[in-house]
C-alpha cells in the first residue's frame, strides 16, 4: 500500500507540473526516479498514462480519468499535511511569472515575514496557467484585465513602462516632456503590449526621417 501510494503521489505530481523535472523537484527525488515511477505505475495499471510533448508531457484520457479521480483526493491530504507542520503556522502557495517573482515579489518577502511570522509563503514560478482548482495552490498572480470566470481577481500593480531613444533621435531638440511630444508618435497607442511595439517601431520610423 505504501510503495502504491508513492507512485501515486508522482503521478499526481507528474501530472500537475506537466514534466518531470519539475515533478522530481517538487518530491525531492531525480528526474530519473520520478520515470521509473511513473513506467512502474503504468506496469500495475496495464495502460500508458501519459503522452510525450515537445514542452515535457501530458495526460492521455486513461490518465485524465486517473487524475480525475485522484486530485481531490491528494489536495485533501495535502491540506492536512501542512496543518500538522505547526498549529500556528499558515501556508500560502502562490503562483506567478518568474519576471514578477524576481523583480517585485521576492524582494518584499522578507518585510512580509517580519509583519506576519505566522504565515509561510511558498512561490512557485512558471509561465504555464495554473488549475487552482486542482492544484495545490491558493492564489496566482498573473498579468492580465482580471476577467477571469470563476475566480475572485483583486488589482495589485500597474507596470511601469518606460521608452528609451536613441540620442540621436533627440540630437539638437530640447528634451521633451512626454513620448506625446516626440516627432512622429503623437498617435501611436502606449502603455498597452500591442502598443508599445507600435512605438518602438514609430521611434525607428521618425530616426530614419532625419
Amino acid at each position: 500500500m505504501i510503495r502504491r501510494f508513492a507512485l501515486l503521489q508522482t503521478f499526481v505530481a507528474v501530472a500537475r507540473a506537466g514534466k518531470m523535472k519539475r515533478a522530481a523537484n517538487e518530491l525531492a527525488l531525480t528526474p530519473g526516479a520520478v520515470s521509473q515511477r511513473i513506467r512502474q505505475l503504468e506496469e500495475v495499471a496495464g495502460r500508458r498514462l501519459f503522452n510525450r510533448v515537445p514542452a515535457g508531457v501530458e495526460l492521455n484520457a486513461a490518465g485524465e480519468a486517473m487524475f480525475t479521480a485522484l486530485a481531490e483526493p491528494f489536495r485533501a491530504i495535502e491540506a492536512v499535511d501542512r496543518e500538522l507542520g505547526g498549529p500556528s503556522s499558515s501556508r500560502v502557495t502562490m503562483s506567478t511569472m518568474p519576471s514578477f517573482a524576481a523583480t517585485w515579489l521576492v524582494p518584499r518577502l522578507a518585510m512580509f515575514a517580519q509583519r506576519y511570522p505566522d504565515i509561510e509563503i511558498a512561490v512557485e514560478t512558471g509561465t504555464r496557467l495554473v488549475d487552482l482548482r486542482r492544484e495545490p495552490i491558493d492564489l496566482a498572480i498573473r498579468h492580465g484585465l482580471g476577467k477571469y470566470p470563476g475566480f475572485e481577481a483583486a488589482w495589485l500593480v500597474a507596470p511601469e513602462l518606460i521608452v528609451v531613444a536613441s540620442p540621436d533621435l533627440l540630437k539638437d531638440r530640447a528634451p521633451p516632456q512626454g513620448a506625446g511630444r516626440l516627432p512622429g508618435i503623437s498617435s501611436a497607442p502606449r502603455l498597452q503590449s500591442p502598443g508599445l511595439a507600435i512605438l518602438v517601431r514609430s521611434l525607428w520610423r521618425s530616426r530614419a526621417e532625419l
